[in-house]
């Protein structure tokens, strides 16, 4: 059995319609709070974990920070 990815580091999975591998990673969140999820996707495994690891490093610099993100107003009184 291979070992987990850790949390942060996106995920390989097969996609039967399409035959090929599809490397996901959710690089930061939206102002409404939705995640936002790079994709990419490789013929082979190998490929697809190539193309994850290209698309963590080049987004990890972009990435929203939960500061950034919309908080409920306060109450004025």
């Amino acid at each position: 059995m291979t070992a987990r990815r850790s949390r942060g580091d996106g995920g390989l999975h097969w996609d039967e319609q399409r035959q090929r591998w599809i490397a996901s990673v959710t690089v930061g969140y939206s102002p409404a709070g939705k995640r936002i999820v790079r994709k990419a996707s490789g013929k082979t495994k190998t490929e697809a974990k190539a193309r994850l690891k290209e698309i963590s490093v080049t987004t990890r610099t972009v990435s929203v920070s939960p500061a950034d993100r919309p908080t409920t107003p306060s109450p004025t009184p």
